[in-house]
């Protein structure tokens, strides 16, 4: 990037050259994986469908319960795959100087984004784990008002923070952002802000590694009592099977972000890491059994009804009789006038 300096007083000044737009950000000079790009935008995207339909699904149906916090769990992995998928939506993804604008929208929401994702995890499992039944008790705690308002807003204020302070970062030193040279999306060149984001991740993935281990530990001592025959309120397997999965991604997470905190380099493995994110919170959470069963029954009734058909034409070409497949009508009785 050319600047230009003149004085002012007693300070030097830095200007924009004539060549660089004000619109633009600044053009790649080395070619980019357009495939391995399009492979990122798309596990996001589709991972975006999913949770939108598991959303969706979860609010329309009255069939289906689920925490508070299970909602604004979806709502961030949703707000995150849209975050990454932005120069995509917006028509500026192989643009080799994409609208500076959007830039400086989708790398506020990269850096603050992470955070988001990490911190309604946390608040999920610490919801779950207030309202786990009490070995001593046998009746699940109650989450107050104020704990779950906590809970849910929580987790947006550091979102707004983070989002706010890149956008005015930017603004004021418009030099620093830029595409990545993988050209995947938009950051800054300023190594502080991947830091902050991913040490706060770090910090969240901890705790989040605390709530897990103490909520595995409650999920095999329940099932201890009952082996033992103690009548209490067993968790399923594919519960204790979540508990574990929950551990294995903190795990994964919390090693990622250490790692990139301490470098502060990301690269086109690191992006294909993070695409996956929102791919396992779908998979882990869309293959619950009463989302299964909402989904699969439309499939059910049509293949029943189609069942129901085939067989009523094999019996008509059998007995040589059309048989309706509209269901009989009953007919009252005619009462007699005596």
């Amino acid at each position: 990037m050319i600047l230009s300096i003149r004085n002012v007083g007693s300070h030097m000044v830095k200007e924009p050259s004539e060549s660089m737009s004000l619109n633009r950000v600044p053009a790649l000079t080395t070619p980019i994986d357009v495939p391995i790009v399009y492979t990122f935008v798309g596990i996001q995207l589709l991972s975006c469908l999913g949770l939108v339909a598991l959303l969706l699904s979860a609010m329309l149906s009255s069939k289906i319960k689920r925490l508070a916090t299970w909602y604004s769990f979806c709502a961030s992995w949703i707000l995150s795959c849209l975050s990454y998928s932005l120069l995509t939506l917006g028509g500026q993804q192989t643009a080799p100087s994409p609208n500076a604008p959007l830039c400086a929208v989708q790398a506020a929401l990269i850096y603050s984004v992470p955070p988001l994702t990490s911190s309604t995890t946390l608040a999920l499992l610490i919801q779950i784990l207030l309202n786990f039944p009490n070995p001593a008790a046998e009746t699940p705690t109650v989450t107050t008002t104020k704990v779950l308002c906590g809970l849910l807003i929580g987790p947006y204020v550091i979102f707004l923070v983070l989002f706010l302070g890149v956008i005015v970062f930017e603004v004021q030193n418009p030099e620093t952002l830029v595409k990545t040279v993988q050209g995947t999306y938009c950051n800054s060149t300023d190594p502080a802000w991947l830091k902050v984001a991913f040490s706060l991740v770090a910090v969240v993935s901890v705790v989040i590694l605390l709530v897990q281990g103490h909520l595995v530990t409650q999920l095999y001592a329940l099932r201890r009592r009952v082996v033992k025959g103690e009548s209490v309120a067993s968790p399923s397997l594919t519960l204790t099977i979540r508990g574990f999965l929950f551990v294995c991604i903190g795990a994964i997470t919390l090693t990622i972000a250490m790692v990139f905190t301490i470098k502060g380099v990301q690269n086109l493995a690191f992006d294909i890491v993070v695409s996956t994110f929102p791919l396992m919170a779908f998979l882990t959470f869309g293959t619950q059994r009463d989302l299964l069963c909402l989904w699969s029954s439309p499939f059910v009734t049509m293949h029943k009804r189609l069942s129901m058909s085939s067989r009523m034409v094999r019996e008509s070409i059998l007995f040589g009789k059309r048989i309706s497949t509209q269901p009989p009508s009953r007919s009252l009785p005619i009462k007699s006038p005596i």
